[in-house]
C-alpha cells in the first residue's frame, strides 16, 4: 500500500515562495502518475485488504493539519476525479482563532531570514532564562532537506522547548514581526467546508486536539488530546474508519501509553511518517510516504 503524506498545497505564487509546499501544477501531475501506474484505493478496499491481510500497490491519499489549502485546492481535484482522501484535522482549529504553535514557526519564516528569526528567538531564550536542549531525536527531519537556521528554528520550537513554552516564545516573535493570530482565518478549514467535504465522500480522521508530541505527555494529558479531538469530530467520522495520524509522525512521536489509548478508543488505524510504503498489518503503524518524493 502506497499512502502519501500532503500539507501545503497552493497555486505558483511570489507570495508563498518562502513556503514550503507542493503546487497544483505538481499534485495534479502526481495524480496523473499514480493513476497510471497503481490507481486508488477506496475507504472500504482499504479497510478489507487490512482486514484480510491483502497487499495492495493501489494509493491512498493523506492530508495532515486541517489547512484550507485542502479544501481550496485539493477537495475540487479529488472531486473532479473521483477520488476520495482522508483528511486528519488537529481540532483546536475549529475551536479557537489562533494558529498553531507549529504552523506560526511556518508563517514566521515564510515572512523572514531564518537567521535573523533564530538570534532573536535565542537572545529570548537567555533573556528568559529557559531551559531547552532536549536531546532531539535523529529521526527528526531526516527524510527532508532544511537550510541550517531554519532547521534550527524547527528544531528549537518543535522539540528543544516545553510545549507551553514554544507557545509563548512563538507568540512574541509573532509580535515582534508585527504578525498576528488574525492569519488563522486564511489558514484553517472550518466545519462548513469539512461538511460539504464529508457530504462528498472526504474523510475526515483526527491529528489530536493541539498538534503536541504525544510521547512529551502523560497518559491522562493523552487521553483528552485524542478524546477531546475524537469528540470535536464525532459528525465527520465515517463509520468503520475512526482513525488518527500522529503529530509530527515519527515512531518516536508517540508511545506505549498512545497504542493503549487508540485501542481502548475503538479507534480503528493510527497512520505514522517513516517515508515508506506500508508493508505490515499494524493497525497503529500504517507506514506514510512524503509526497514530495513524487515531485515531476
Amino acid at each position: 500500500m502506497n499512502v502519501i503524506m500532503y500539507h501545503y498545497i497552493k497555486p505558483n505564487d511570489y507570495k508563498n515562495s518562502n513556503l514550503r509546499y507542493l503546487s497544483i501544477d505538481q499534485f495534479n501531475r502526481q495524480l496523473d502518475f499514480f493513476e497510471r501506474n497503481f490507481g486508488f484505493v477506496s475507504i472500504n478496499e482499504f479497510v478489507y485488504n487490512f482486514k484480510n491481510k491483502i497487499y495492495s500497490n493501489k494509493v491512498l491519499l493523506t492530508f495532515d493539519d486541517g489547512l484550507s489549502d485542502h479544501y481550496q485546492y485539493a477537495y475540487p481535484i479529488l472531486k473532479e476525479r473521483s477520488i476520495k482522501g482522508v483528511f486528519f484535522v488537529p481540532t483546536s482549529i475549529l475551536k479557537k482563532n489562533k494558529i498553531l504553535n507549529v504552523h506560526k514557526v511556518h508563517y514566521i519564516l515564510s515572512k523572514n531570514n531564518p537567521k535573523i528569526i533564530y538570534k532573536k528567538a535565542m537572545s529570548l531564550v537567555n533573556k528568559w532564562d529557559l531551559n531547552f536542549g532536549t536531546k532531539v531525536n535523529k529521526e527528526a527531519y531526516i527524510y527532508s532537506s532544511h537550510e541550517e537556521y531554519e532547521l534550527r528554528i524547527k528544531k528549537l520550537f518543535n522539540y528543544e522547548l516545553d510545549f507551553e513554552v514554544s507557545n509563548k516564545l512563538s507568540d512574541e516573535l509573532l509580535k515582534i514581526f508585527n504578525l498576528s493570530h488574525e492569519f488563522s482565518s486564511k489558514l484553517y478549514i472550518n466545519e462548513n467546508q469539512m461538511s460539504e467535504m464529508s457530504t462528498n465522500g472526504q474523510i475526515f480522521g483526527s491529528h489530536t486536539k493541539e498538534h503536541k508530541i504525544l510521547s512529551t505527555l502523560d497518559f491522562k494529558t493523552q487521553l483528552k488530546e485524542i478524546e477531546d479531538s475524537f469528540s470535536d469530530l464525532s459528525n465527520f467520522i465515517y463509520d468503520g474508519f475512526k482513525t488518527i495520524s500522529y503529530p509530527f509522525g515519527y515512531k518516536f512521536t508517540y508511545n506505549s501509553d498512545t497504542i493503549k489509548i487508540l485501542n481502548d478508543q475503538d479507534v480503528d488505524f493510527g497512520f505514522i511518517f517513516d517515508n515508506k510504503k506500508n508493508q505490515s498489518f499494524k493497525r497503529y503503524e500504517i507506514s506514510r510516504i512524503d509526497c514530495n518524493n513524487y515531485i515531476f
